[in-house]
């Protein structure tokens, strides 16, 4: 029995069509570093700085666990007071909900 020979054509055919799979997707490289892509914001948007550490959520309202911490010190770019609860974007990119009595103005 003979073994099949695969020609330079069909083995460009092959290489190709592997490199074209579905669900693949290109990378932008002017909007991806090597740590990902990030929420921020011009220096010159900071509003305000938190005065503690406070916990935020991803809702005012969010019956669960914080989702994380801000520490004390943190630039933010008050975004939408409500009520007890303020959004949020921080300086590293956390967007989220906190105590509206820790930001203070810049």
């Amino acid at each position: 029995m003979r073994s099949p020979r695969i020609t330079a054509s069909a083995l460009a055919t092959l290489t190709l069509s592997a490199l074209a799979l579905p669900g693949c997707r290109s990378v932008d490289p002017l909007t991806t570093s090597p740590s990902g892509p990030k929420q921020t914001a011009p220096k010159e948007t900071w509003t305000h700085e938190l005065t503690q550490d406070e916990p935020w959520y991803e809702n005012p309202a969010q019956g669960r666990p914080p989702n994380g911490t801000m520490r004390k010190g943190t630039k933010v770019r008050v975004d939408n007071p409500a009520g007890s609860y303020t959004e949020v974007l921080s300086d590293d990119g956390v967007r989220g909900y906190v105590s509206s009595t820790s930001p203070q103005p810049l």
